[in-house]
């Protein structure tokens, strides 16, 4: 139907604003113009709504962590999902929909998780050596009460006499991460699949 192809592209090029405004304002902080006032003049009534939820700035550390950019993207996303499902059956239904929120909510999780894995990453490839950058104990403050829970209940039933060192950990954290995301991915396909065949 024409209506919901408009709208799909709509959606697809909001979202690529809203991409395009995170990405710069991540990797070019001063960026100024003409353009950057139009692009913030778009996205800005949208990204507003998700800046108010308090529960998406999280404390670490001295630092706070925005999520409301990833909840607004997660929001369009799921959009995007119903709007297809409009697309392709004509109707929505309740399976559509909980299959587009459980999309949703995957890559947000799927998103934190490859974040976390990346910064454990590059904590192995530093754990030797010393470095000057403040943006080190950050990174691992960030994943701090992960690699705790590991070190705890994993490092635990690997070797209950000695702890583990913080290599080992680390290193354990990692493959948990991954094996998690295989894992959720696998699942959440499956789940999805049965969630949009529900009659109603």
């Amino acid at each position: 139907m024409l209506v919901w192809r408009l709208v799909n592209g709509v959606l697809v090029v909001y979202l690529l604003l809203i991409g395009l405004r995170v990405m710069l304002f991540w990797f070019q902080r001063g960026a100024t113009g003409r353009l950057w006032e139009l692009l913030v003049g778009l996205t800005e009534p949208y990204l507003s709504v998700f800046r108010r939820l308090r529960f998406l700035q999280v404390r670490f550390g001295a630092g706070t962590l925005d999520l409301s950019p990833i909840a607004a993207i997660l929001v369009l996303v799921m959009a995007l999902d119903l709007v297809g499902g409009l697309q392709q059956l004509g109707r929505l239904t309740l399976g559509i929909f909980l299959a587009a929120l459980a999309g949703a909510l995957w890559s947000g999780l799927s998103f934190l998780m490859v974040l976390l894995l990346i910064v454990v990453i590059i904590l192995i490839l530093t754990f030797r050596r010393r470095s000057a950058s403040p943006l080190i104990p950050a990174m691992a403050a960030l994943v701090q009460p992960m690699v705790d829970f590991v070190a705890a209940r994993i490092g635990r039933l690997l070797s209950p006499r000695r702890a583990l060192g913080g290599m080992q950990v680390l290193l354990l954290t990692a493959a948990l991460l991954g094996v998690l995301l295989i894992g959720g991915r696998a699942l959440v396909a499956l789940l999805r699949s049965a969630l949009v065949r529900l009659p109603f």
